[in-house]
């Protein structure tokens, strides 16, 4: 089920994105055989991209936050080598379509340097789910982030990204609000609920209250 929900996503992304203006990058920690997703991205026009590896168990074991940390730093060892010059990174959790993700982006052409992202009103936490930066900012404030996570203490991927939202706001970089609410189809990977159905509505609901009564957290 997961990876019918993972192949989902991708034809959506490859129906909704041209060839000539994105290229689609699949990461995965598993060493999957990746040869059907790259099937299903040919049918649109795509040469699907793909970094498909073990992790090492070690890692697993901390936490998912820290393997997807270690994924990041993947991500930009392949924007490092890209043949082709890539401005816009857009990161997206990959059983999710974020059915507005063109108007999403649509804001951030006007800017060079920049990260664009949902950010806790403490400021402690940035959604990870989805967010985008220029290439130089990934690679320069979104590696090495796998040190800072500690799940077992309450430290998540989520809070390892905030700081580095703080480091590029001290330096002056520009952050992109999204003006529109996400529009988010699919399956969270934390409760296993769809999203945009009653019961996500219901459970993101008492989710907001609980974290606003005991840290006064919304995100932005």
């Amino acid at each position: 089920m997961r990876r019918a929900d993972y192949e989902s996503a991708l034809a959506f992304y490859a129906r909704e994105i041209k060839p000539d203006r994105a290229q689609i990058l699949f990461v995965e920690n598993t060493n999957a055989d990746l040869s059907d997703f790259e099937t299903v991205a040919r049918r649109e026009g795509h040469a699907l991209s793909t970094l498909s590896y073990l992790e090492d168990p070690s890692v697993s074991e901390k936490g998912k936050g820290n393997g997807e940390a270690l994924m990041f730093d993947r991500v930009a060892e392949f924007l490092n080598l890209s043949p082709i010059p890539i401005r816009t990174v857009t990161k997206i959790t990959g059983r999710l379509k974020v059915k507005n993700h063109a108007t999403l982006l649509s804001r951030c052409a006007s800017f060079d340097r920049f990260i664009s992202c949902r950010v806790s009103s403490d400021l402690k936490q940035v959604d990870t789910k989805y967010f985008v930066t220029d290439c130089a900012t990934w690679t320069t404030y979104m590696t090495g982030l796998e040190p800072l996570v500690d799940e077992i203490n309450g430290r998540y991927l989520e809070h390892a990204a905030a700081l580095r939202f703080a480091q590029t706001r001290f330096d002056g970089l520009a952050w992109v609000q999204f003006r529109r609410r996400l529009h988010i189809e699919g399956i969270s990977g934390s409760t296993g609920v769809p999203y945009g159905t009653f019961k996500h509505r219901i459970r993101e609901g008492m989710g907001i209250a609980a974290t606003r009564i005991m840290s006064d957290r919304s995100y932005l």
